[in-house]
């Protein structure tokens, strides 16, 4: 019997990308111009996010956004720091 690889059963980075340009366009929330699907593609691949996961993430660093924005009245957009904190929490979750 043949037990696949993590690498092997994740999806490849074209894959990913297409998923959070996807998910990014159907989103209401701003995103900061340093996080762009491609950026996002290539971080959750070296991370290892499963696909599962990608909608997750981004969902997570929204959610970080918007409630400091709430916190402190601002209108900030979702940042290359709000992703990375959201795929150490997610991650660790999961």
């Amino acid at each position: 019997m043949h037990v696949s690889s993590l690498s092997e059963s994740l999806p490849d980075e074209d894959v990913i990308t297409q998923m959070v340009r996807e998910w990014i366009s159907a989103s209401a929330a701003r995103f900061s111009a340093d996080v762009t699907p491609d950026v996002m593609g290539l971080m959750f691949k070296r991370v290892d996010v499963n696909a599962a996961d990608v909608g997750a993430i981004l969902q997570h660093a929204v959610n970080a956004v918007v409630t400091r924005n709430l916190m402190n009245g601002a209108n900030n957009a979702v940042t290359l720091f709000d992703v990375n904190h959201a795929v150490g929490s997610v991650k660790m979750v999961t």
